[in-house]
């Protein structure tokens, strides 16, 4: 089993194991008293301890702090209210700098604080041990971190007349009654809804956190009226304890699954402070490992904080023991100025970074901040220190309503756009209404976890559990359920699906996965450090890979089970500094302020360089040539214009709420977009009167679709899966298994295709026509042969990396692949250490040798009788192309480029528009004359004609989603001659019927794909007149490394095509028998004879120069050269034409692949998976937020979930939640329906905190 989806079940099942929280035993007992000199020592910190707390506490805690307190208690200040003694406010005070609005870096925008959060370690387990500090520049209930701060060892709370206060780890303070009944807990007046009970039994006052599930426990400390945090413990009875010395002081926290972490603590002239964590992982003679350090001046506040790079972060403080500057350990600085009221007024950083002004009306409560550009944002709050009202540098507003407990009542947005939320008497949603009048609703169980959610189109989930809150079964919508099962802690120790296949899960002491037993009994192991890490991961065909991390959690190596090794080493913030792959390359990066890249080197010494505006929104790029790409934003921060490295600009619009409405092109062609109430694009309109209608269902999956040529239709599941697709009545249907697995697709020719699944979900049969192919896999699940019939075989060879290695096409008299069988084809193939294919061996055509540069760029390509020779320049463009004979040779020899553009290759020159698309492409052939064929395009780019050297007329037409469905051969008067009919299974081509007018017989090809691939695995044709099927030719398909066709094989056995191309595409041989043929070439990509060309979804590809016809929709994002197709077409491929992705099979570097180029801010790119609307059924405690991330490529801003301690981010490409802690840490891809981990740890993901 891959290691994706052992991490996607382990994961999930950790997910599911959480559980709300319960009492897991007595107080801790007192600790020995220690003998000798530590007496001294011991008397001293009590008595310091006893007089903080016991004095300044009863003030602070209470709201009624004295002169030292830096704000005042009316208009912005946050103080208590000497009015209601044990009493705070709503508002930071209360409920901590998480639920804070905040501009600069960061200014809570109600109070004027400055506020951070940090996490300095966190373990993972079913109850995970968190160690995190905060800071609010007017808290006053610092402690073992010094003034201002707060952190996780410093959770206490103090009992007197007044109440009960807990000063939590989020700089906020929690005021309770006195509970007068033990077996009723008690609410604090403002902030969490946490309760909190008395036991006197045991004298332990607890506070349970609903949404986690975990409960915080206070014994007794003698008679201090001050308890530390003595344990937290959640329903499952795993727990971590917080131990103290006789003198109160923390020295080690401990967790039932094994953790041990010691806390070192020093002496100060203000009192005792935290000096060091370390993990004790028996390590350095059993001092274990030092996870950070902490430094302090002069009057014991906190100056210094050391990670393993051994370099300080540096604060600095004014007299009011207020932050006023830090200083990273890259030396990049911010600074604070705070006014007479103890307010921050400007804020201003390194390179003008997030530079802002602040002024405050306490009169109108209102914040209004100025940024580094001069745009002025106001913030409206109300008497509960909620912002209810943001104006942006346009004018325009965003409402929000409270409680007054700062849980949001509803949201409207600049155009006026309302959602509700319903709570109950918890504060849970029981009803989302959304703008356009549909709804969420949702009920809880006693303890407040989700038992049924009803979405907005009436699908419903029902969850289950056991009485800890574990969740032990999800229905879903279709009623296909699914089964989990735990140890008597919580750990996870088994799945089984709805087809009742069993998936085993053997965990550590901390609900870490160790093992995991797939249905077919193959069993996937890992081992793990002290800090929970997967350290080696030993697959189901006994590999093993082993991974090295840094301190703080990030991946600094990794050993493939070849023994090859890639590595990464990152500056001392934890930014990537230079991944090295195992062959040697390095790519590097420069860092500015705030860890943005400012420049990147390639393996080949070549420099890209990056520049921000003062808000760290990229504005240039500029290539390893000098020429640069330029961004511009409007007011509100939206995307206005890029300008490439040609000097095409491309301007947008957006309306007041950031959604684009028009988007011109560099030729002055125009497309206008239209917004329903849902944020969902209705009609799109260019200035050529061409209008595309979209319609939606409930739940915002498409139901139809219309442009002048094409009607789409759409049917849907409960799930939303596509069961038809419809044009102009032409249906594709699909039916599915209960496990969400396809089982059938019908095309409209009524060709049908059925697959049957193993246990493990990989397709075991598929069936298409009379064509049968059975697939067979190792444990790991490679694929080791495909019968194709029963008398030919596809046989498979992996190396220990997952490389394809070997295969061969036999036939076979018997029952299986054997040394006897017959040979009808066999190709081989070598790698160079990152993966690279560096020679191929055919038994038909001998060993071809890939010479490599060190981007992994083909420089030569050399057989007998075969030699392809290419040169580069620095930004990718070749240069010169040596062709193999056999090939078409007019692209041979010299080319000449202007900046990305294409002037000359060989006898071909090229003419582009004003948009930078190919409009001419001029050969000069060997007999002096010139030959042309003309292209022209529509305003999304798309070619719609193409004129040939002998005049014939080309029409292309699209469907309302981009996808061409018609091509056709025109009379001069406009009548059609030929057609070619296209059907689409979602971003596949499915089929493809062509007809000649006035010939009764047309013909229909239907292909077949390895599922979740572009790998075509079948093709069908059948020439139909109008008695019925003539001809019907089944042929599994045999592809090249990276998925382009290169055999057709008939059921028995025999080799009916055949093709060999050059490295980039261009045909050299063929052959076949009769009319049998494939069109299909690199993955997603299918030939127009006509033009030469190749159909590439969103561009088309011209083999001849391995470049688009036109330039990138996601502009420079995805590459950094919008026209070139992939470094190396052995091993990437861009199904799409949009983005190029590693090759499958290749075994090659990690999946973590760094992005080209920074995103800019919003561009004109519609989301293709709409986000979930409200919450998340997998992460039911995040709420909906505002967003702040621009998309990668562009498309607005990611749709953002946050519960308190983490960021979920939508990734509409691929319909995944990106996972980060509050840092802006990558945790992860996830599924938002069941919380299962997709995808691992991306450390160049950012999302912006």
């Amino acid at each position: 089993m891959s290691n994706q989806i052992v991490k996607a079940l382990e994961h999930g099942a950790q997910k599911l194991g959480k559980t709300l929280a319960e009492d897991a035993g007595k107080a801790l007992k007192s600790f020995y008293r220690k003998a000798g000199d530590n007496l001294a020592k011991v008397a001293r910190n009590t008595r310091e301890v006893e007089a903080r707390h016991v004095k300044d506490l009863e003030k602070i805690l209470k709201g009624e702090g004295g002169g030292g307190l830096p704000h005042p208690r009316a208009g912005g200040g946050r103080g208590g209210s000497r009015n209601l003694p044990g009493r705070g406010r709503p508002g930071q005070s209360s409920e901590g700098n998480t639920r804070c609005l905040t501009a600069g870096d960061p200014v809570d925008v109600v109070s004027g604080q400055m506020i951070l959060s940090e996490t300095d370690l966190e373990l993972p387990g079913v109850l995970p041990l968190v160690l995190r500090r905060s800071y609010a520049s007017g808290y006053q209930g610092g402690q073992y971190l010094g003034a201002g701060w707060c952190s996780s060892v410093d959770q206490r709370v103090q009992v007197d007349a007044d109440g009960i206060h807990f000063a939590g780890d989020d700089a906020q303070v929690l005021h309770y009654p006195r509970p007068d009944d033990t077996a009723r807990p008690v609410l604090p007046a403002d902030g969490a809804r946490w309760p909190l009970s008395w036991d006197r039994d045991t004298d332990t006052i607890r506070i349970e956190d609903t949404d986690t599930g975990w409960t915080r426990h206070f014994a007794a400390a003698g008679t201090s009226a001050v308890r530390p945090l003595s344990a937290l413990t959640d329903r499952n009875g795993n727990r971590v304890d917080h131990l103290h010395d006789e003198a109160g002081l923390p020295t080690e926290i401990r967790h039932s699954g094994g953790y041990r972490v010691a806390v070192d603590t020093l002496h100060t002239a203000a009192g005792p402070r935290i000096e060091a964590l370390r993990l004790l992982d028996g390590s350095n003679r059993g001092l274990g490992t030092t996870v950070v350090g902490y430094g302090y001046d002069a009057r014991g506040r906190l100056a210094e904080i050391r990670n393993s790079s051994g370099v300080p972060l540096v604060y600095a403080y004014d007299a009011q023991d207020r932050i006023t500057s830090w200083t990273d350990r890259n030396g990049f600085w911010y600074a604070y100025e705070y006014g007479p009221d103890g307010r921050v007024r400007r804020g201003h950083g390194s390179e003008g970074a997030l530079e802002a002004a602040f002024a405050y009306d306490d009169g109108n409560r209102v914040t209004s901040v100025t940024d580094g550009l001069g745009r002025r944002t106001e913030y409206h709050y109300d008497r509960s220190n909620h912002v209810l009202r943001t104006v942006d540098p346009g004018g325009h507003a965003v409402h929000t309503e409270y409680d007054r407990f700062g849980r949001v009542l509803s949201t409207t947005d600049q155009l006026g756009r309302s959602t509700r939320y319903d709570l109950d008497a918890n504060g849970r949603p029981i009803r989302i209404t959304y703008p356009d009048g549909v709804a969420t609703e949702a009920a809880y169980d006693a303890h407040g976890l989700p038992v049924r959610v009803t979405t907005v189109d009436g699908a419903v989930w029902h969850y289950a559990y056991d009485d800890r809150g574990n969740c032990v079964a999800i229905t879903d919508p279709c009623g296909a359920t699914t089964r989990y099962a735990y140890d008597g802690t919580g750990r996870p120790t088994g799945i089984v699906d709805a087809a009742g296949q069993a998936v085993t899960i053997a965990n550590d002491g901390a609900g870490l996965t160790t093992a995991l037993t797939d249905p077919l009994g193959h069993t996937t192991r890992l081992t793990r450090d002290a800090f929970g890490r997967v350290v080696t991961e030993t697959d189901q065909s006994g590999r093993t890979t082993q991974f090295g991390w840094t301190v703080e959690g990030w991946p600094s190596w990794r050993q493939l089970p070849d023994g090859s090794r890639e590595e990464r080493s990152y500056d001392p913030e934890g930014n990537l500094l230079e991944q090295v792959d195992p062959h040697g390359g390095r790519t590097g990066y420069d860092r500015g302020a705030f860890g943005v890249p400012t420049a990147r080197r390639d393996a080949a010494g070549n420099r890209t360089e990056f520049r921000y505006d003062s808000e760290l929104r990229l504005t240039a790029v500029t290539g390893p040539d000098g020429r640069s790409w330029r961004y511009s934003y409007d007011a509100a921060g939206n995307l206005a214009s890029e300008t490439d490295f040609n000097g095409r600009t491309v301007h947008y619009e957006h309306d007041a709420a950031g959604q684009l409405t028009r988007r011109t092109n560099g030729a002055g062609q125009r497309v206008d977009f239209t917004w329903d109430a849902a944020g969902r694009v209705v009609r799109q309109t260019t200035d050529a009167g061409t209008r595309v209608d979209f319609r939606y269902d409930a739940a915002g999956n498409l139901t139809g679709a219309r442009n002048d040529s094409v009607r789409l239709e759409f049917t849907h599941d409960a799930l939303g899966r596509v069961l038809t697709e419809s044009a102009n009545g032409l249906t594709l249907s699909n039916r599915y298994d209960p496990l969400g697995r396809r089982v059938e697709r019908r095309t409209p020719s009524g060709s049908v295709t059925a697959w049957q699944h193993d246990a493990n979900h990989r397709t075991a049969v598929l069936e298409a026509s009379g064509l049968r192919l059975a697939f067979g896999y190792d444990p790991a699940g490679r694929e080791l042969h495909r019968w194709i019939g029963d008398r030919t075989a596809l046989v498979s060879d992996w190396d220990a990396r997952g490389r394809l290695t070997a295969q061969q096409l036999v036939a076979v008299d018997g029952g299986r692949p054997a040394p006897a069988s017959r040979l009808l084809n066999g190709r081989s193939w070598t790698y160079r250490a990152d993966g690279v294919p560096t020679s191929q061996s055919d038994s038909t055509d001998g060993t071809r040798h890939f010479d490599l540069d060190p981007l992994g760029q083909v420089t030569a390509s050399r057989t007998s009788g075969w030699t392809e020779a290419y040169a580069y320049d620095p930004v990718g463009n070749p240069l010169h192309a040596e062709l193999p004979a056999g090939a078409p040779a007019d692209a041979a020899g010299a080319r000449t480029v202007d900046g990305m553009l294409l002037r000359r290759a060989g006898r071909l020159r090229y003419e582009y528009d004003a948009q930078g698309r190919l409009t001419h492409r001029h050969l000069r052939t060997l007999s002096g004359q010139e030959k042309t064929w003309r292209f022209g395009y529509d305003a999304y780019d798309r070619m719609t004609s193409a004129v040939t050297p002998s005049g014939e007329h080309w029409r292309y037409l699209y469907d309302p989603l981009g996808r061409r469905t018609v091509k056709q051969l025109a009379a001069p008067d406009g009548a059609v001659l030929a057609e070619t009919r296209f059907c689409w299974d979602d971003e596949q081509l499915a089929e493809q019927g062509h007809h000649v007018t006035g010939r009764s017989a047309a013909t229909v090809t239907t292909w077949e794909y390895e599922p979740h691939t572009w790998r075509p695995v079948a093709q069908v044709q059948r020439t139909r007149t109008a008695a019925g099927v003539v001809d019907e030719r089944c042929h599994a398909v045999v592809t090249d490394l990276a998925g382009a066709p290169t055999e057709l094989v008939a059921p028995n056995g025999d080799v009916e095509w055949r093709r060999t191309a050059t490295l980039w595409g261009l045909p050299v041989t063929t052959s076949s028998t009769g009319s049998t043929g494939c069109p299909l070439r690199f993955p997603g990509q299918y030939q127009d004879d006509e033009t030469g060309l190749h159909y590439n979804r969103h561009r088309y590809y011209d083999p001849e120069t391995a470049r688009f016809t036109t330039p990138d929709p996601l502009g420079l994002s995805p590459a950094p050269h919008h026209y070139a197709y992939v470094t190396n077409p052995l091993d990437e491929i861009d199904p799409l034409g949009l983005a190029k992705k590693k090759r499958s099979g290749g075994g090659g570097n990690s999946g973590n692949n760094q992005p080209s180029t920074p995103a800019p801010g919003s561009r004109a790119i519609p989301a293709r998976v709409p986000p979930p609307r409200g919450g998340l059924p997998g992460f039911p405690g995040a709420n909906r937020v505002s967003p702040k991330t621009p998309v990668q490529g562009g498309g607005g801003l990611r749709p953002r979930w946050e519960d308190g301690r983490h960021i979920y981010e939508w990734d509409s490409q691929h319909g995944e939640i990106e996972k980060y802690n509050k840092q802006g840490k990558h945790l992860g891809a996830y599924d938002p329906v069941s919380g299962q981990q997709l995808k691992g740890p991306d450390p160049g993901r950012k999302c912006v905190k």
